[in-house]
């Protein structure tokens, strides 16, 4: 019993940590320091919960569903790292939009894998996946990429 109650205590921990840095990243956003939000989140999601954003983006489908797996993320935990990509694509968009469709389309493939493994539908999850090919859709083509 008392495993199982660890168990809940750390899921329960890493999906406050998480939604504590997307708050956070949201008010230097909000500030104007967007740059400086994407890297100082991005270090602490690595340091403090082990998730690597940059790791994220290089990895295939399979890859990214073992590496969330690996890290014990529950179905919450990864639409809220959804919200995460999908604030900072829509933040960069202006800056670098190669980062910006990258996050965004790492955010649609951890979407997809919900989709795949859950037994619920989710409107809120179809919504944010509308929004996401929404933005993804204004962004300029890079015909260097």
């Amino acid at each position: 019993m008392e495993k199982r109650d660890f168990i809940k205590d750390e899921l329960e921990r890493i999906g406050r940590a998480i939604s504590q840095l997307l708050a956070n990243f949201l008010g230097l956003k909000a500030d104007g320091n967007i740059e400086l939000g994407v890297e100082a989140t991005n270090k602490q999601l690595k340091d403090e919960l082990n998730i690597d954003v940059e790791l994220m983006l290089t990895l295939k489908q399979q890859q990214l569903a073992e590496y969330l797996g690996n890290r014990k993320l529950t179905p919450q935990h990864i639409e809220t790292l959804i919200d995460y990509f999908f604030e900072t694509g829509d933040s960069l968009k202006s800056i670098n939009v190669n980062k910006a469709k990258n996050l965004l389309n790492k955010g649609l493939e951890m979407a997809n894998l919900l989709d795949k493994n859950s037994k619920t539908y989710s409107m809120e999850r179809k919504e944010k996946e509308h929004q996401i090919r929404e933005l993804v859709k204004t962004l300029p083509i890079n015909l260097l990429n």
